[in-house]
């Protein structure tokens, strides 16, 4: 009866023991957090900026001919019009 006794209390602490494992791992420093954080941020950004250049590709290919050519001559002159502009604020 006593062996039984030990036998069990032997297998219980066995299969506990990784639980108190995961328990105890170290916390990460601020440095790698921080790291960690600015990382997501940028996976974040540059998925904003895909899905945006998705959504323009799109938008663009639903227009018919003459829209996209008038479309084309409006961005062309936007952008001799503004064109000192951008050097001034850069």
């Amino acid at each position: 009866m006593r062996f039984v006794k030990t036998i069990a209390l032997v297998i219980s602490l066995c299969l506990s023991l990784p639980q108190f494992s995961y328990a105890q791992e170290k916390p990460l420093s601020r440095k790698k957090q921080q790291k960690e954080l600015r990382k997501k941020k940028e996976e974040q950004i540059e998925k904003k900026k895909k899905a945006e250049e998705q959504l323009k590709k799109r938008h663009l290919s639903i227009q018919d001919k003459a829209t996209k050519k008038r479309m084309k001559r409006a961005k062309k002159k936007s952008d001799r019009l503004n064109k000192r502009k951008r050097r001034k604020h850069n």
